[in-house]
């Protein structure tokens, strides 16, 4: 089997991407900058991501950027944006799923029942942790 790397698509690729994220998604900077630190929220506690703010957000939206870091990428994953080049060759474009999908509708579901439940908050970041350590253990 082998092993294809993946390459980051052009900044400016990106940015008109994650433009186009704001807009499907109606969010303003302030909006996604809490929702980037409540999605992030037990890492940024750990000290292991730094907190999101409007500056940096406003220049990702406007090709104000020129390395693909992982503070880019973790703001492409919370739009859902799709950082990679994918060829046209070996994937149809409508064919393509996020990997992660069904992984992201639980956890909403998961925030909507804290949201409503704000009791059970402690125990879920419990339950998450638990989660992340074994991942780490286990080399993910």
């Amino acid at each position: 089997m082998t092993k294809t790397k993946l390459r980051y698509r052009s900044c400016s690729q990106i940015s008109a991407d994650i433009e186009e994220a704001f807009k499907r998604k109606f969010f303003t900077l302030a909006e996604c900058v809490e929702a980037f630190d409540s999605r992030y929220k037990t890492e940024i506690t750990k000290g292991e991501k730094s907190p999101m703010n409007k500056d940096f957000i406003s220049r990702a939206k406007n090709n104000g950027f020129k390395v693909v870091s992982p503070r880019v990428l973790d703001l492409c994953e919370l739009l859902d944006v799709n950082p990679y080049e994918v060829s046209a060759k070996t994937i149809n474009k409508n064919q393509v799923e996020d990997p992660f999908e069904h992984l992201k509708k639980e956890f909403e579901k998961v925030e909507k029942i804290v949201r409503k439940r704000p009791d059970l908050e402690k125990k879920v970041k419990t339950i998450l942790r638990s989660i992340a350590d074994i991942a780490s253990v286990q080399g993910v």
